[in-house]
């Protein structure tokens, strides 16, 4: 069905009662290859089930922009927070490192930001040049 109704039919069956409540912006992107779309999916379904997880959490925000040559998408929660730098570093953070290597196959970047008591946020840039491959 494409990465954005896909990703709506996931956040609809993972978010009883809209607890936490979550915020999709999205573009169209059914212009972009198969295998990239799976894997902007399973990049946010891990933040998403990191959220749910570890952070108490009673939104999500997920932006989806597009320029002329990158794809940005921009997550936050309003959870708890932690040390990222300190969970990566401890050999924890599985999650958070799946998600860096996914970007890296994809050829883009990402950045995590978060402190504790104020929730987590994470920018990632993908180019569209790639996507279209």
């Amino acid at each position: 069905d494409g990465l954005m109704k896909s990703l709506q039919v996931f956040t609809s069956r993972v978010c009883i009662k809209n607890n936490p409540e979550i915020r999709l912006k999205s573009v169209k992107t059914d212009e972009y290859g198969l295998w990239q779309q799976v894997m902007i999916y399973r990049i946010m379904t891990e933040l998403i089930n990191n959220t749910l997880k570890h952070s108490r959490a009673s939104e999500i925000n997920i932006q989806f922009e597009k320029t002329d040559k990158n794809l940005i998408i921009k997550y936050s929660d309003n959870g708890d927070g932690f040390d990222v730098n300190k969970v990566l570093k401890n050999g924890g953070g599985i999650g958070l490192k799946n998600i860096v290597s996914r970007i890296n196959s994809l050829k883009g970047k990402v950045h995590f930001e978060s402190n504790i008591d104020k929730g987590f946020n994470a920018y990632m840039s993908i180019g569209t040049k790639y996507l279209l491959n």
